[in-house]
């Protein structure tokens, strides 16, 4: 009797049979499902994802006798066919199942998902052609042709007796539900293909620690103890901090849904929602709590927060898989871990991915809890899209899932056009806390006539010992910062933008901190990259005119602990500048605070003035984009290609400073010798600047390219600066006659 194998004999290892690797993903992949309320369908699309290696085509593969064969078409066409041949389905009704997800999956669990209305007209294409096909990725499929797949049933059922349909109905309503139906059953499948591969291979496969959510409240709780002895604020702010923290852990013994948590910055927010976390995993058994936060920045600081209480092995950290060690690496492929600290970029556009390997890990966020801090930084053209996706997740049939949208400005989800948003707010009574923690008298100059000079700003901040000022471009950053050393004492003046490298951000944070609590001048100039979660108490701030909810996180940073009852002074100003804005949508946010200011003067401890502000700027939403065409159409890649949180990707740089030019000396030779690592880029992180190249970029940096073979490496997406000297102490990347895009 013939044996049929599912791949090539590896070093060490012996060939795996088609039908043992089937049974292994099909029950692998039913587990994964059963998280989801979608057993059934991963178990199908488990045990049948390989059914297009029972084929003579695929074996000649295996053999060497032939390349590039697509056996994930003929596997997707083979279900397809046994379906309408078994029963009552027609290739149109197969749509309006849970069929057509699975059959989505199968054909893609190698590449890119193709939605049911074009994929059938492709498997058809494999029933009735006489002739060899091109199918996924150019590949010649395995077979084709209606006898042959008649051979393929009976090779199919003699090597898998026991296999047998499961009726399979339910209707597929929404689009958006649609579509993360199948990105769910593809991240099963892939998931499972994969790790089943490695076992076979003898790759041993580390086991995460478990979630220990009691242990971790008793170690919070010690911990909150311990910043309470050490405090420096004020009574009341601390008693309302309390106040915060205890009402989320009520609502954490709550069932699993959809929260949001409106409270004002400087609350106590990052202890307080792991706090609602923990609660929840101890009350509804999730195994996963998720922290998405909007800049990587934040992502650094909290997991650096959490350590602190739950330890370092039960955290993963994924911003950037490829600087992880390969242990940690092996584990943010897969998100299996109990505690995930992840950038919005992460997540987003991990869950609106289209190709295989970017959606395995997915089907984790089921039984978890997932916490979006700083929600309001989601790009609001793309709140629609997400928001429909984020209500199917948590409807899934095991409704285990549990969202929180946590924020200073709570966006009113409402208000947007065509959706149906319902949410559950942790503290009714915000109106009253933001009253409570009112700490700032504002100051707006934001009419035409009032428009301020940076040499303005600069004397205005020379005559403060305490100053941070907040602007929308590293162009303006920079001007502020030539005209500010002219008129105080340098050593007062500091310059924080994402044009330092983390490690010397940290550093100049540090310094800054120092010299708030010793009570030193203190004067900053910084970008967007402050005003969230970074924990400075300035007597004053200045901020350039933005988006509301920029103005409300950068009061944060004024008095935040407290110690002025009069209250800190904030400043919102319109810069004596022609290009304001860093795009088109930031620009249309900004002047619509000018208007609704112009109106009546906003007051940013009112509720109902941010809500005003965002059932305004929700109006401004497009009815119909490429993004909202795609989803229409079901064209996952489309999709993929729209949800674009970042429109720019940038390169990284390798920078230097001291004192740190000794690690860039030797991380530039070991690249430049022996190319880009896994690890080398881990260890060139701290000294990496994300920067926009364009055409003459070459003429500042050199291109670094992947460790191999010299003739088929490719490039890295690292650059090494050419000079030391174009990396300055003070500014960071500083590139004279660059068209660099800032």
């Amino acid at each position: 009797m013939k044996k049929w194998y599912a791949k090539s004999k590896r070093s060490g290892h012996e060939q795996v049979e088609v039908k043992q690797h089937l049974y292994a993903v099909g029950k692998l992949s039913k587990e994964f499902g059963s998280q989801l309320g979608m057993e059934k369908e991963a178990e199908i699309a488990g045990t049948v994802h390989d059914a297009g290696k029972f084929t003579d085509k695929f074996q000649d593969v295996l053999e060497g006798e032939a390349s590039r064969v697509d056996h994930a078409r003929v596997s997707a066409a083979f279900l397809w066919w046994f379906l309408m041949k078994t029963s009552k389905y027609t290739k149109e009704s197969i749509s309006r199942t849970n069929y057509a997800p699975i059959l989505e999956a199968i054909n893609a669990h190698h590449g890119t998902l193709l939605c049911y209305n074009h994929l059938k007209h492709a498997l058809c294409e494999c029933m009735t052609a006489q002739k060899w096909l091109e199918g996924n990725d150019g590949k010649e499929v395995a077979l084709t042709g209606e006898e042959n797949y008649k051979v393929l049933k009976e090779i199919f059922y003699g090597e898998l007796p026991e296999w047998k349909r499961i009726g399979i109905t339910k209707m597929m309503l929404r689009e958006e539900e649609r579509m993360l139906w199948s990105r769910l059953l593809l991240s099963c499948l892939v998931d499972a293909d994969y790790t089943e591969s490695a076992i076979e291979e003898g790759e041993i496969i580390p086991e995460p620690p478990k979630c220990d959510a009691e242990n971790w409240l008793k170690r919070l709780n010690a911990h909150r103890a311990q910043l309470a002895r050490n405090s420096t604020a004020d009574e009341k702010l601390n008693a309302l901090r309390n106040e915060l923290f205890e009402t989320c852990g009520k609502a954490g013994d709550n069932a699993p849904g959809i929260y949001t948590l409106t409270a004002p910055t400087g609350a106590g927010k990052t202890l307080a929602l792991l706090h609602f976390a923990l609660r929840q995993c101890c009350k509804n058994g999730q195994e996963r709590i998720i922290i998405v936060l909007p800049f990587i920045t934040l992502t650094e600081q909290n997991a650096m927060e959490y350590r602190k209480i739950l330890g370092n092995d039960v955290l993963l950290e994924d911003h950037n898989q490829r600087q992880l060690a390969d242990e940690q690496r092996k584990f943010a492929q897969r998100w299996d871990m109990p505690v995930i600290v992840t950038t919005s970029v992460r997540f987003f556009e991990g869950l609106f991915a289209a190709k295989a390997p970017n959606l395995r890990k997915l089907h984790r966020l089921a039984n978890s809890v997932i916490i979006f801090d700083e929600a309001q930084s989601l790009p609001a053209e793309l709140l629609p899209a997400t928001l429909k996706t984020i209500q199917a997740l948590c409807n899934l049939p095991k409704k285990n899932v549990t969202m929180l949208f946590s924020t200073a400005t709570q966006p009113d989800y409402r208000s947007i056009p065509n959706l149906t948003w319902q949410s559950m707010e942790i503290c009714p009574n915000y109106a009253e806390m933001y009253q409570k923690l009112r700490r700032v008298q504002v100051t707006w100059r934001i009419l035409p006539n009032e428009r301020m000079s940076w040499e303005e700003i600069a004397q205005k901040m020379a005559s403060q010992r305490s100053v941070c000022t907040i602007v929308n471009m590293k162009k303006h950053a920079k001007k502020l910062f030539d005209a500010l050393q002219l008129v105080c004492e340098p050593e007062s003046v500091f310059y924080i933008t994402t044009e330092l490298c983390p490690a010397h951000r940290r550093a100049v944070i540090e310094q800054v901190k120092k010299r708030l609590h010793d009570g030193l001048p203190c004067r900053v100039i910084a970008t967007q990259c402050i005003e969230a979660g970074v924990d400075l108490d300035f007597d004053s701030v200045f901020r350039a005119l933005a988006p509301l909810e920029a103005i409300i996180q950068a009061t944060g940073r004024c008095n935040r602990n407290g110690r002025h009852p009069e209250g800190g002074q904030v400043l919102v100003f319109l810069p004596d500048e022609n290009n304001l804005y860093p795009d088109n949508w930031y620009g249309k946010a900004a002047m619509l605070v000018k208007e609704l200011n112009d109106e009546k003067t906003i007051d940013l401890m009112d509720p109902s003035d941010i809500q005003r502000y965002y059932q305004q700027l929700f109006r401004k939403l497009k009815g119909a984009d490429k993004l909202s065409e795609a989803i229409k159409a079901q064209d996952y890649a489309g999709v993929e290609k729209n949800y674009r949180i970042i429109k720019n990707d940038g390169v990284q740089m390798l920078v230097s400073y001291e004192p740190e030019n000794e690690m860039f000396e030797k991380l530039k030779e070991e690249a430049l010798e022996h190319g880009v690592t896994a690890e080398w880029m881990r260890k060139a992180a701290p000294l990496c600047v994300t920067v926009y190249a364009s055409d003459d970029f070459n003429r500042y940096a050199e291109q670094l390219y992947f460790a191999g073979n010299r003739e088929t490496v490719q490039p890295s997406g690292y650059w090494v600066l050419r000079k030391k000297e174009d990396y300055h102490m003070d500014t960071g990347v500083q590139l004279k006659g660059s068209t660099l895009i800032w």
